[in-house]
């Protein structure tokens, strides 16, 4: 944000006194365009009167941090009062609809694929995460005019919208649109009883679309090479999502069943696909990672690093409520298949399940944070 004592966008009469501070910022500004607004404030006399005929800088170019190039959307300017936290609002809805769409579908090929009223309840739940998707993607390309532009006017300005969809982040935008549509409309899965479900093709399409998207935003845009930021960060969301949207499915489907038989071949097929979706998850996070810092201290001395660390504190603390729920409450409520389980046992594992599903989606409320957080 800027100094107080530099002009403001939004400020159309300046202050007498402020004319020799403006007056330098524009020096400052000439020669180092990352100057801080206090140390603009402390050019001496001589540069002010060398430089005061020539022409102040734009206001909105000296608060908005976000441009064109840099493509990431949720950086905060103070011309737009609670701009920024409306775009990190769309982030979070995006992302968590992101988590459902994905998980849903893998949830419904691999954990429920012989059973017709899981993947009936699947199918509910995916027009509703369509239709939050696309709200939230072009809730977030409108709010990105008006960081650009710093002014709420920015709203039904068709050329603000367009110069903020001409970056990187209007291509992740269009693809969170269409994938989402693409759920949207998508026929619902042919109703076979016990055989196989066949997922329609769009559905699928729709779902690679957005997992795609997030190749165009954030830091896999500016960060590292662009190959590798984009495959590793497609690897970490769909497997992160096949993992936390599939966890969130298991637990409704644990709350309405109480136990037995039917619950032991959901359990392990789940327990199954967590486990490879966790080594993705951990491989294109880590990449990712190497890709952003510079240094290892980033982790604590820059916002991006500790919102990192809270990422993974969540993400540990999910995998060992996983990992007791495999090797100790699974094998308790379950006990020898085709008998019922004690119902103590059966609710630890579906609190836990609960807890965990809980942590992970945490887990993607912070992610959402930390694609717009700051890396510097």
């Amino acid at each position: 944000m800027t100094d107080p004592q530099t002009v403001t966008a939004g400020n159309a009469i300046e202050e007498p006194s402020d004319a020799t501070s403006r007056a330098g910022t524009a020096s400052a500004e000439s020669t180092s365009p990352t100057t801080a607004p206090h140390a603009e404030g402390q050019t001496s006399p001589t540069s002010t009167v060398a430089t005061s005929g020539s022409e102040a800088p734009d206001a909105t170019a000296s608060t908005a941090f976000d441009t064109v190039s840099d493509s990431r959307p949720l950086q905060r300017s103070s011309g737009a009062t609670g701009a920024g936290r409306l775009a990190e609002a769309a982030r979070v809805l995006g992302l968590l609809a992101t988590l459902a769409i994905v998980g849903g579908l893998a949830f419904m090929s691999f954990v429920g694929r012989d059973e017709l009223s899981e993947r009936v309840r699947v199918q509910r739940v995916l027009p509703i995460s369509g239709t939050v998707l696309i709200t939230a993607a072009m809730a977030a390309g409108l709010i990105q005019a008006v960081l650009l532009e710093n002014d709420w006017a920015a709203v039904v300005s068709l050329d603000a919208i367009a110069d903020a969809l001409t970056a990187p982040f209007g291509i992740a935008v269009g693809l969170r649109v269409l994938g989402g549509l693409a759920v949207l409309t998508a026929p619902r899965p042919e109703a076979e009883g016990a055989g196989r479900a066949r997922l329609p093709a769009v559905s699928l399409i729709g779902a690679a679309l957005v997992i795609a998207s997030y190749s165009f935003d954030g830091h896999t845009v500016t960060e590292g090479p662009r190959w590798l930021h984009a495959a590793a960060n497609a690897t970490h969301v769909y497997a992160a999502a096949v993992w936390s949207g599939g966890l969130a499915l298991l637990a409704d489907l644990l709350g309405r069943r109480r136990g037995g038989a039917d619950v032991v071949r959901p359990l392990m097929r789940f327990s199954q696909l967590a486990s490879v979706s966790l080594a993705m998850t951990a491989v294109g996070g880590t990449i990712m990672a190497v890709l952003v810092m510079d240094r290892f201290a980033d982790l604590w001395s820059t916002a991006w690093g500790r919102l990192l660390l809270a990422k993974i504190a969540l993400v540990a603390a999910a995998v060992f409520l996983g990992t007791r729920n495999r090797w100790v409450h699974m094998p308790a409520a379950t006990q020898v298949f085709g008998q019922a389980p004690s119902d103590a046992a059966y609710e630890r594992l579906r609190r836990t399940v609960v807890v965990e599903a809980i942590a992970l989606g945490c887990v993607g409320i912070v992610t959402a944070f930390l694609v717009g957080a700051s890396a510097l």
